[in-house]
């Protein structure tokens, strides 16, 4: 890979990771939020205080998946770092350039993903 490719990949996921951040740290303050609205709520029937626990649920699941994205992103400037990027983390071939357009973070070729 050329190295104008590779600093192109790198500015990519370099973006990518920081709005990653900024939207766990936006769903970590609505988990907050709910958690502590969740003692407020007590009072009331259970129909609001199982509203709440639905919202939480849905924000606790979009932090997860949200983190393990930002996690992959990590990864792959990290193999950026090392020279490794681009190249499959299971088999050893290069990853198709359509591949990492779709996914830059992508670890794995697309024959050892569906494999």
């Amino acid at each position: 890979m050329r190295k104008a490719e590779m600093k192109g990949y790198e500015s990519r996921l370099l973006e990518l990771s920081e709005r990653l951040r900024a939207t766990v740290d936006d769903l970590d303050d609505e988990i907050v939020g709910e958690r502590a609205s969740q003692g407020d709520l007590a009072h009331f029937g259970t129909h609001n205080a199982d509203h709440d626990t639905e919202f939480l649920e849905v924000d606790e699941a979009a932090e997860r998946n949200e983190v393990a994205m930002l996690n992959a992103v990590e990864a792959a400037l990290a193999r950026i770092g090392k020279g490794t990027f681009g190249v499959c983390e299971e088999c050893g071939k290069p990853i198709a350039r359509e591949r990492l357009d779709a996914v830059p973070y992508a670890a794995r070729c697309t024959a050892c993903e569906q494999g």
